[in-house]
């Protein structure tokens, strides 16, 4: 406001002249409208990323999450400590990116659909100064190399449809992430996306780091919380290490999945024993006088009793039918705060009949998009078709529709 020569601020620039001074407190507000979604925000670039990194409320110090390049079988659960699952989760690292967004769509609705409950960045609409960060994973590459497609089709995107000669060798590569986190076209066209952000504080010390920008939406879902970017690039050798990548994860997958089931019928036969055991030890009084009976037979062994076991569980204790080998694992890649990529494990606690799926593995924000992963050793709890959406102190989330009931 001005009164006479002299400038008198209004509440409204104080406010703002505040924000400007403490941007990490900006994005803390910004992160508390928007309820549990775990996307991250920030005012300050990367410096104020690694602010919040360190300021972090919800896992204090980052104790649950482990550097990818610092994963190793001991890091997992006693019953899998298996090299070949170390493997295919750095498999998933490989195609795991940071999504960074700057600009927030004018079309985001102010609640999710048939729900009061608030949609993220609703009241930041057409904001081109704060950044979203996310997670998303690489879920396909499609090359057009010249020798093949010159005389089929050429490159599509804005500077070869403005050039005379648009280039014909090129490649499309595919990136899920959450709707939440990139909403349309008009975000997607402000995303960019770092590869191999795998050490380091920012990705431009991060050795091997590559940046993807020029990005469109060509599928977005905000009933299920699932957008589907794709990104042209002329540089076919990254194509070519991506497409690798892909289709390593996509063997391991199936290699590790047709290992777990050979020894399903076994851990199902197992239980079986040990249920009708549990019931009979339940009427008689011989509980104690039993269990050494049986465990002396039981474990006799010594393969099972190392392998499974590791020589330490009492049979009482397996007799309650939960035994670490029925425990389905979740596992999941993500940017939290937009660091460096990091491993969290934890387990499934709950699909509910609206569908929304539940776990104890440790996400922040930032990790919205991330891919989530359940395996068990029985290939019937495996599931590679979920992203992390929400999260609170207790319990985190793969959004389907029926999570707002949660939120």
């Amino acid at each position: 406001t001005c009164l006479g020569n002299m400038f008198v601020p209004t509440a409204s620039d104080k406010m703002e002249d505040n924000n400007k001074q403490d941007t990490v407190t900006l994005a803390r507000q910004i992160r508390e409208q928007q309820g549990l979604w775990e996307v991250e925000v920030s005012y300050g670039g990367e410096t104020d990323l690694n602010r919040q990194f360190n300021i972090c409320t919800k896992n204090p110090g980052h104790l649950k999450f482990i550097p990818v390049d610092q994963l190793s079988v001991n890091d997992l659960p006693p019953s899998y400590h298996d090299s070949d699952l170390v493997e295919w989760i750095r498999a998933m690292s490989d195609r795991t990116v940071r999504i960074s967004v700057t600009y927030v769509s004018e079309d985001r609705p102010e609640t999710y659909p048939e729900s009061v409950k608030p949609y993220p960045c609703y009241k930041n609409r057409g904001n081109r100064r704060m950044v979203r960060v996310g997670t998303g994973c690489v879920s396909m590459v499609v090359k057009y190399p010249e020798d093949i497609c010159k005389h089929l089709t050429t490159c599509d995107c804005e500077i070869c449809l403005e050039c005379s000669i648009p280039k014909a060798q090129f490649a499309h590569i595919y990136i899920n992430t959450a709707t939440h986190v990139v909403f349309d076209k008009s975000e997607a066209e402000n995303t960019t996306c770092h590869l191999f952000f795998d050490k380091g504080a920012v990705p431009e010390t991060c050795s091997g780091a590559v940046e993807l920008s020029g990005m469109s939406c060509e599928y977005s879902d905000i009933m299920i919380d699932r957008c589907l970017m794709k990104c042209v690039t002329y540089d076919l050798d990254l194509a070519t290490k991506l497409e690798g990548m892909v289709n390593n994860w996509m063997r391991l997958s199936s290699q590790l999945k047709n290992k777990y089931e050979k020894i399903s019928g076994w851990i199902l036969l197992k239980s079986a024993i040990w249920h009708k055991m549990f019931i009979l030890m339940s009427y008689l009084d011989l509980a104690n006088r039993i269990e050494k009976m049986v465990s002396n037979w039981l474990f006799l062994s010594s393969h099972f009793k190392d392998r499974y076991f590791h020589g330490k569980r009492s049979l009482w204790s397996l007799l309650k039918f939960k035994p670490m080998l029925w425990e389905r694992l979740v596992i999941i890649v993500s940017h939290p705060h937009g660091s460096s990529k990091k491993v969290s494990i934890g387990y499934y606690v709950d699909e509910n009949s609206e569908k929304s799926f539940s776990y104890t593995t440790s996400t922040c924000p930032g990790s919205s998009g991330a891919p989530v992963l359940v395996i068990r050793k029985s290939g019937a709890a495996w599931n590679f078709n979920r992203t992390h959406s929400a999260g609170d102190r207790e319990l985190n989330y793969s959004y389907i529709h029926g999570l707002m009931t949660k939120i």
